[in-house]
């Protein structure tokens, strides 16, 4: 069906289509969501926002689209559901399709894989939005870890706060993580558990340190991790769940 037509039957349906939609190459599709979080500069106050961060190639693209499905399924800190990330996988694997058809330098197939890429995106920042209203019921501390454990990046405006524990991939090391925790004193020490489904834990030895390493994993994978310190009074309790994938 060509554009016009397509258009002449959503109109008569829906009188605010283009309060929805936009044409982008010939493809219909719906409009990209634009939503300014209000920032005020309030003495005291940190503000945390979810960000997108993307590579600029396609094939990169894709593999952090999938790394936001892989992290956001099971998470413990905000809640998708199943349906809707089975949809978001779909509409991924109908872009690695179009992408490869692209390739091959056909009429019209790049504007195909734009369109399929446009679906996605939406997706993706349907995704950041539930992040965000997440975000905004809970404190900054528990705010900055809900959205790196999704994959996105954190902006925060006003004081900036140390986040309770913090997982990266080593630079460099691939299989190699660096956990670090918040220090809780100079005579606390610090207790380490990691898993592979959030369920069942497994210890990590114990440091005097707020950091310690966990090497050898491997890439691709998604792990788990959480922390405690140990202080004058007795351990403290378990911190927030930090999720991510091995580099």
């Amino acid at each position: 069906m060509k554009t016009k037509q397509i258009i002449e039957s959503v109109l008569m349906d829906d009188e605010n289509f283009f309060d929805n939609y936009e044409i982008v190459d010939g493809i219909v599709r719906e409009k990209k969501p634009r939503f300014n979080f209000l920032m005020m500069s309030v003495p005291g106050v940190t503000r945390v926002v979810a960000t997108i961060s993307l590579p600029t190639k396609i094939g990169d693209k894709i593999t952090k689209f999938g790394e936001f499905v892989l992290l956001c399924t099971a998470n413990p800190n905000v809640t998708f559901t199943t349906a809707f990330l089975n949809v978001v996988s779909g509409h991924i694997t109908d872009l690695i399709d179009a992408e490869a058809a692209a390739k091959t330098r056909g009429a019209g197939l790049v504007s195909t894989r734009n369109g399929k890429l446009a679906i996605v995106m939406n997706d993706i920042y349907s995704m950041q939005m539930t992040v965000q209203a997440k975000v905004n019921t809970v404190d900054a501390v528990t705010g900055i870890t809900t959205v790196t454990s999704t994959g996105f990046k954190v902006k925060q405006h006003g004081i900036r706060v140390k986040p309770d524990l913090e997982v990266r991939n080593i630079k460099g090391q691939a299989g190699n993580l660096l956990l670090i925790a918040k220090a809780a004193g100079k005579r606390a020490s610090y207790q380490w558990q990691v898993s592979s489904n959030g369920i069942n834990w497994t210890d990590l030895n114990p440091s005097l340190q707020a950091k310690t390493t966990y090497t050898g994993q491997t890439s691709g994978a998604k792990l788990y991790f959480r922390k405690r310190a140990v202080i004058k009074t007795g351990p403290t309790s378990w911190s927030q769940v930090f999720v991510i994938i091995v580099a």
